[in-house]
This record gives structure tokens, C-alpha cells and sequence, in this order.
């Protein structure tokens, strides 16, 4: 079996599932496996104990048997895409700005509008950037809010916290892959939990679980069933992770520190009168139009 013949089979059965455009877009994924893949992925056996597509994941699209995919290891991505599982985890990496991430069921998959956050920062910093600022990322994941950060301003460094050791060993490796290992620190830490000292940092940044678990079904079912819902969801109260954060600026944050924060389109104006208390807050749109973010400049 060739290479071509490999790529013709996964799209024929990406085809029958996915919009055009959006199995299009897989298929680039699908062609750089492909190119990259060892002999021996051709010939070893399937490892995966998937035998039909997820019939919960289906609406109105008769089950997909797969029995017609040869039982080889190059066919494992195709089985794990036919259950919708995120093409960025299926081949472990997101692209982010202008960079690339591995990332895993242990972080999140990065959202276009964090990468309009990092626009906004850096836009709001661009007289800062021979400046030696140290910033602060609260739940970083994968790492992509502060490493692209730092990619762009050569002289900043960062601290980074997550409650996830699994998403920090992912952080910590594209630090090592994008050369920015030597200018941040990671660290496991539950802000919840720990009464961090914020009195050191310039930046504050925070994208911080925000969707209450009410909302869990009206999520696509490929974000509930593979990304991590620790990352997601809050149990009651989806302003905590903001109330502490702002408690902890306002005890300790330094006069002139900002803080730069990712909300839920919903409660966005009350993140921004929380922390009218802290310092100057002001409420972004996002480019379509939700308010997304909220920036404060602490008093």
C-alpha cells in the first residue's frame, strides 16, 4: 500500500463525517502524518480497541463501520478522527500566533480569541519592550498565553502556575522546544488554595475556568468528551477563580500592575465590577463583538 493509497482511504471515510471544509482542513494535518511516518507504521497492528465510530457523537449519520480499515498503525489517527476526537490532539500539536504546540488531553486546545488577548498585551506593552518586566500566567496549560509573550518580548520573564502536572510537564517542554526555557518558571500550584504573593509582578494574565457545569450540554460534544474539564468548568460559581485573583492583586499587587483577563462572554461585566475595586478596569469586545476581556490597572 502506498502513501497515496493511505491518504485516499482517510479521506474517503473523513468525507462521509465531516463538512467539506472542515475534513479539507484535517486532511492537511493528514498528509504531514502521512509524509512523516515510519515504514514499520505500515505494517504494525492497530492498537486501539475502537471497533465502530462513537454512536453517541452521531446525529443522524448511520454508524461507520470501520472493518473496510486495514488493521495497521497509520490507520489509529483516522479511527480517533472518525470518533471527533480534536485533530490537535490526535496529532498532539495546536498552532497558536505564529508558533507551534504539543498539547495533549492534559491541556487545553487554544482558542483564537486567547491569541487576540496576547495581540491586546502586547499592543498595550509595545513601549515596554526593552523593558525588564516579569509576568505572572495563572492556569497556564500548554504554556501558549506567556511563551508566545515571551517569543515577542526578548526581555520579559514569566512565571507560570497550573493545578495540572500534566499540562505543566507539556508547558515546560514547549518552553524547551521554543527556546524560551531559560526566562520562565513553572510551578503546581491551586490559586484557590495558595495565598500567593503578587507584589513582585508587572503582569498579572489569567484565562482562568469560567463555564459553569449548566452548561456542559450546550457544548460540542467532542470539547466534553477529550478536553479537560478542570481546564472548563467551575463547580458553582463561575466568578471564583476572578474573585480570588482579585482579592490576592488587591492585597499584595504592586500600584501600576496590570491585569489582563479572558472571561465568559456572559459575565463579563461583572469580572470588570469586581475589579473596579482593584484599580482602572476597562471591558474588551472581541473581534466578534462578545466582551471577552477585562483589563485593570491596579490603584
Amino acid at each position: 500500500m502506498t502513501r497515496q493509497d493511505v491518504l485516499n482511504i482517510y479521506k474517503i471515510h473523513l468525507d462521509k463525517i465531516y463538512p467539506e471544509v472542515e475534513s479539507r482542513a484535517i486532511m492537511l494535518w493528514v498528509n504531514d502524518y502521512i509524509k512523516n511516518c515510519s515504514d514499520s507504521e505500515f505494517l504494525e497492528p492497530i492498537t486501539l480497541d475502537i471497533q465502530v465510530v462513537d454512536d453517541k457523537l452521531i446525529e443522524d449519520i448511520p454508524n461507520i463501520l470501520v472493518e473496510d480499515i486495514p488493521n495497521t498503525k497509520v490507520f489509529e489517527a483516522l479511527i480517533r478522527l472518525l470518533n471527533f476526537e480534536p485533530v490537535q490532539y490526535v496529532f498532539q500539536t495546536a498552532f497558536f500566533h505564529k508558533y507551534q504546540f504539543k498539547v495533549n488531553s492534559t491541556t487545553l486546545i487554544p482558542r483564537p480569541e486567547t491569541e487576540e488577548l496576547i495581540e491586546l498585551i502586547l499592543q498595550y506593552n509595545i513601549h515596554l519592550q526593552d523593558s525588564n518586566i516579569l509576568g505572572l500566567d495563572i492556569g497556564t496549560g500548554s504554556g501558549c498565553i506567556p511563551l508566545t509573550i515571551l517569543k515577542e518580548q526578548h526581555n520579559w520573564k514569566f512565571k507560570a502556575i497550573d493545578i495540572s502536572e500534566g499540562a505543566l510537564k507539556i508547558a515546560q517542554t514547549n518552553s524547551i522546544d521554543l527556546h524560551v526555557s531559560n526566562r520562565i518558571q513553572f510551578e503546581n500550584c491551586n490559586i484557590l488554595e495558595r495565598d500567593m504573593d503578587f507584589s513582585h509582578f508587572h503582569l498579572i494574565i489569567s484565562n482562568p475556568p469560567y463555564i459553569p457545569y449548566s452548561e456542559l450540554n450546550k457544548l460540542d460534544m467532542n470539547v466534553t468528551k477529550y478536553e479537560p474539564h478542570i481546564a472548563l468548568f467551575t463547580d458553582s460559581d463561575p466568578l471564583i477563580f476572578y474573585k480570588r485573583i482579585a482579592h490576592l492583586a488587591t492585597k499584595s499587587a504592586q500600584k501600576g500592575t496590570q491585569i489582563w483577563l479572558e472571561t465568559h462572554q456572559d459575565y463579563c461585566e461583572q469580572v470588570a465590577q469586581l475589579f473596579e475595586a482593584v484599580g482602572t478596569t476597562t471591558k474588551i469586545e472581541d473581534l466578534s463583538g462578545n466582551p471577552r476581556f477585562v483589563m485593570c490597572i491596579k490603584n
